[in-house]
């Protein structure tokens, strides 16, 4: 089963490039909406593994979002991409509960590497006892 990504941005052309790279990459982009508030609507109705949202957008700005997304589902996977890069919004970003934070323009390569390292790691519960499972000594395994 493939990873599943939301893209969060008020720029159509940059969900249109950031869809095709992150398909290319090996997800499934399952939807692209301009703003926090549609992507809470959507995230209602469409669970996902991994939310690419942009820092400035109108109605609710990216750190509001991981804020919100991160009481809401907490499990899902938060990567920040903005053209903005310095080190006090990548603290309010980290703060607000965001895994991770890429500079535009972003490359096919970094997101294969990040495709690939959640591709890894269980998602579903019964992923996670079997996964947790393996790392138990024989003696506690139920």
């Amino acid at each position: 089963m493939p990873i599943t990504a939301l893209i969060v941005d008020d720029s159509e052309e940059t969900r249109e490039v950031l869809s095709l790279l992150i398909n290319q990459a090996g997800a499934e982009v399952v939807g692209a909406v301009p703003d926090g508030i549609t992507a809470l609507e959507f995230l209602k109705m469409h669970p996902v593994d991994l939310i690419f949202t942009d820092y400035q957008m109108p109605k609710m700005n990216g750190i509001a979002l991981a804020q919100e997304i991160r009481t809401r589902y907490p499990r899902v996977t938060l990567v920040m991409i903005t053209v903005l890069d310095d080190m006090r919004l990548r603290e309010r970003a980290a703060e607000a509960g965001i895994d991770m934070f890429l500079p535009k323009p972003i490359t096919l390569s970094t997101l294969e590497t990040l495709v690939a390292s959640l591709e890894r790691i269980p998602h579903s519960a019964e992923e996670w006892d079997r996964w947790l499972a393996q790392w138990a000594p024989r003696s506690q395994q139920i």
